[in-house]
């Protein structure tokens, strides 16, 4: 982010869990990549969260993230 001359603390975008909760729900990372897809230019997902052993559906968020984009162009 730096290199390219952006501000991390504004440029990343960052999901977590909601309160009193400890994984992510999907719904919640699909709104935010819909909610942003004006401004996003990368989807990062690790396919298992280390810590919990979550499992993401890595098919729904590039479908998602490709849907987005396909907007913008």
């Amino acid at each position: 982010m730096k290199f390219h001359g952006f501000n991390p603390e504004e440029a990343i975008i960052q999901v977590s869990p909601r309160e009193n909760e400890y994984t992510l729900r999907m719904g919640d990372i699909i709104d935010t990549i819909r909610k942003n897809g004006d401004a996003v230019a990368l989807v990062l997902f690790s396919g298992v969260q280390y810590y919990t052993g979550q499992w993401f559906d890595l098919e729904l968020i590039t479908k998602v993230g490709h849907e987005v984009v396909s907007l913008y162009l």
